[in-house]
């Protein structure tokens, strides 16, 4: 018994101090990363004066790294804080957007089931659910739901993120919590069709413990895919009018105005009506307006507000092509309108920066396209057009005017075993860089970070680097 304790008492101080080793080689760095340069494609000579700023964090410790590439050469300089009372970051970019929902489907694990605050639809909903499927615990139950039966029009939840501004969110199978909510369900009165349905199995699962489960079997159901725009003092937002499954439309003629993008006003002020009487966003439900018309077969899938938050950009597909309109905020006319030649694969808006926007397209298949648009003096011009096989979905894009940078995180993996078993090692303190001018790429790099030699040398999984903002913040990029 002794034996074994020893033995085992053994293995817990290797395994303890492998994880103090590898914490112990990333902070004996502190201000002196290096990053070493591989070459993936092309010259390092293309990325001449281009700095990339890459923020991390393990634990406590921050490392602020400037890597630098001037004449072909690699280096970089650190700044390193350790917080003694630990780090915590506050701040950051804010996730500006609105999301419209309905009602959820009842099943036997409904938390709504005995909450007051339910709506008596959607408690009429859960108790006939309740009652045609209470057979279900000796023979299994096929139910089919019309959500006409319970509801006139489709009830409304709102999710609000907007500047300063705490969550407003209201569930639609709930009472209107404020104003806020009841003001959205009352100006989108959309009927609910007879052909929105649910057909659901209840039966026993005894592989769960003998509780019973539901499945859902077919579905025709209407949802808010909501795609929306935050500028200084609006929000912009719009949906889908069809079904997900099907070309059916929802009859859109009640709301105000019709179909179309929907401008929601706010401003910072003291209201103690919905979030304590601090600072923050008042939105004004009462001022919901139609600002731009749409028609039945526009499809918008993606809005993003420029740089300066003076213009909204419209991504549309238009009888199989796609469309690229800048609109002007305050009058919501179009500006200018570009045909987009990419017709397959994820087509997005990337990032909008001063004096640029840039678009990207995604395929597995065909590769990716990026497209570049350029402003001048409020007109637009497009100075970029790159097929490229690098993978840029996910990297951060800057424009000095003739180069295009793209940089995103080195993530290298490999598995390895020990004596605790199979485990994953990454090396992820580092990035790539990939350079191109207007139409392909120049340059590619990894840049692996001396901070991952910690887990490189003591094959730990334990250690890992972080980032200390979002994606937009852990690497920037400046172009001299």
């Amino acid at each position: 018994m002794k034996k074994a304790l020893a033995i085992f008492l053994l293995f817990a101080v290797l395994l303890m101090s492998g994880a103090v080793w590898t914490f112990a080689d990333a902070y004996k760095e502190q201000d002196n990363v290096i990053f070493a340069e591989s070459t993936v494609y092309g010259d390092i000579k293309y990325a001449d004066g281009i700095d990339v700023t890459r923020n991390i964090h393990l634990d406590d410790a921050r490392w602020k790294s400037v890597c630098s590439i001037n004449d072909g050469k690699v280096t970089a300089e650190t700044d390193f804080t350790y917080y003694d009372f630990g780090w915590k970051y506050e701040g950051g970019p804010d996730y500006d957007s609105i999301w419209l929902s309905t009602v959820s489907y009842p099943d036997f694990g409904s938390s709504v089931r005995n909450d007051k605050k339910i709506t008596e639809e959607r408690k009429k909903l859960q108790d006939d659910f309740d009652e045609l499927t209470k057979d279900s615990l000796d023979n299994p139950v096929t139910v089919t739901f019309k959500l006409r039966d319970y509801y006139e029009y489709y009830p409304i939840g709102i999710s609000l993120w907007l500047p300063e501004c705490t969550n407003i969110y209201g569930e639609a199978d709930y009472e209107a919590a404020d104003n806020v909510v009841k003001q959205f369900r009352e100006f989108f009165k959309i009927p609910v069709p007879d052909s929105e349905v649910t057909t659901v199995k209840a039966a026993v699962s005894y592989g769960a413990g003998g509780n019973i489960e539901t499945i859902t079997e077919k579905t025709h159901n209407y949802f808010f895919n909501t795609i929306s725009a935050v500028c200084d003092s609006a929000a912009y937002f719009t949906f889908d009018n069809k079904f997900p499954d099907s070309d059916e439309k929802i009859d859109t003629s009640l709301i105000p105005g019709g179909y179309g993008i929907y401008r929601l006003p706010y401003d910072r002020s003291t209201d103690e009506d919905l979030i304590n009487d601090t600072v923050h966003t008042k939105v004004h439900a009462d001022k919901l307006e139609m600002v731009y018309a749409l028609s039945e077969d526009d499809y918008i899938f993606e809005m993003m507000a420029s740089f300066d938050k003076t213009k909204i950009y419209l991504l549309t597909n238009e009888g199989g092509k796609y469309y690229f309109t800048v609109v002007d905020e305050k009058t919501m006319t179009d500006l200018q309108k570009f045909e987009l030649d990419m017709n397959e694969g994820s087509v997005s808006f990337h990032s909008a920066h001063d004096g640029y926007v840039v678009i990207t397209r995604y395929s597995e298949q065909s590769g990716n396209d990026i497209l570049l648009f350029e402003e001048n003096n409020g007109s637009y011009e497009k100075k970029a057009d790159i097929y490229t096989d690098y993978t840029i979905f996910d990297s951060n894009i800057y424009w000095d005017g003739e180069r295009l940078v793209a940089v995103k995180k080195y993530d290298e993996s490999r598995e390895d075993t020990d004596l605790w078993g199979h485990y994953e090692l990454s090396y992820n303190c580092g990035f790539t860089l990939t350079v191109f001018d207007s139409e392909k790429a120049l340059y590619c790099g990894n840049y692996k970070s001396s901070l991952d030699a910690g887990a490189e040398a003591n094959g730990s999984s334990i250690y890992f680097c972080t980032g200390v903002f979002d994606d937009e913040e852990d690497l920037i990029v400046t172009i001299k």
